[in-house]
């Protein structure tokens, strides 16, 4: 067991030796705590953007520097007056013209914007790369997507989500959840 710089608490498996189509199985028992909380963001209420470099650059499957997603990025902020805008247009481009397809792997980014499908880490990267494309800081959370039935096995293909949450002085690192965004886009965006 071990807990990251963020004081989020993880545990390690190491195994030796694992045959093809061999098993290895993980009970967990956990007792979670789960809070709502909505942002009722007002533009005029934002501070100044301090140095968020590593959430404002191109990372791996965040391709925030292709000239395609900065083309996009760019028109999708336009006329945009509040960095809000720029978010919730982003967001909104995202669920408008990717459609939901899981992809084998992570291809990225751009090839969600080319493709126009991708899984929920598509929707996540390419939100995340618009919104970096504009300056705007913005992160990739990685977990479980499913409600947790007492009883039941899953499996990590059925359970793995990735979702993301950008960043607005004042205000701190805000969820946004394009994926499920498809469903309820009100529902989805700066609630946790």
């Amino acid at each position: 067991l071990y807990t990251d710089s963020f004081g989020n608490k993880f545990a390690k498996y190491l195994i030796d030796e694992l045959p093809p189509n061999g098993v290895f199985q993980v009970k967990v028992d956990a007792k979670l705590k789960v809070n709502s909380l909505s942002f009722f963001i007002k533009p005029e209420n934002i501070g100044i953007f301090s140095s968020f470099d590593e959430f404002t650059k191109p990372s791996q499957f965040i391709e925030s520097d292709n000239p395609r997603i900065i083309e996009t990025a760019l028109e999708i902020a336009k006329e945009d007056k509040f960095v809000t805008e720029t978010v919730w247009n982003s967001y909104t481009f995202v669920i408008d013209n990717i459609r939901y397809q899981q992809q084998p792997g992570e291809p990225g980014a751009l090839w969600a914007l080319e493709h126009k499908e991708g899984g929920s880490s598509e929707f996540s990267d390419l939100f995340i790369a618009l919104l970096r494309a504009n300056d705007v800081p913005a992160n990739r959370i990685s977990g479980w997507g499913k409600n947790f039935e007492a009883g039941n096995t899953y499996t990590v293909e059925q359970l793995a989500h990735g979702w993301s949450e950008f960043y607005l002085p004042n205000y701190g690192w805000i969820p946004a959840d394009p994926t499920f965004g498809i469903r309820s886009k009100f529902d989805n965006f700066a609630k946790n």
